[in-house]
């Protein structure tokens, strides 16, 4: 029973780390955690081409880059109207906002 456990996390974690399954496991992400709503398709082609953070221009970590620091990847998004605003780094995404187009307003 345990192999069977075992080598069915093995396909998880594989499948995860692939492009696909890293994009699917982003998404979901999103949605069922931030409740971030939108065509999260192409918010995910637009935060994996992003270079630089919107806000200070640092250059942002590789994409599967999987240790946090202050430069890695964050899509910002507005707690009220739940939209995406841009993609910053983490020191901005938690210190610094971006003006919501919708609300007008610093979140």
């Amino acid at each position: 029973m345990e192999t069977k456990n075992y080598k069915t996390s093995i396909k998880k974690r594989i499948w995860r780390h692939s492009p696909k399954g890293y994009k699917s496991h982003r998404i979901s992400n999103w949605k069922n955690n931030y409740n971030i709503f939108g065509d999260l398709e192409i918010f995910y082609e637009i935060w994996l081409d992003a270079e630089k953070c919107d806000v200070c221009n640092c250059y942002l970590n590789p994409i599967y880059n999987r240790q946090k620091t202050f430069n890695s990847r964050a899509l910002d998004h507005c707690p009220k109207c739940l939209i995406p605003k841009g993609i910053l780094c983490k020191f901005c995404n938690i210190g610094k906002k971006l003006k919501c187009p919708c609300c007008n307003e610093y979140n």
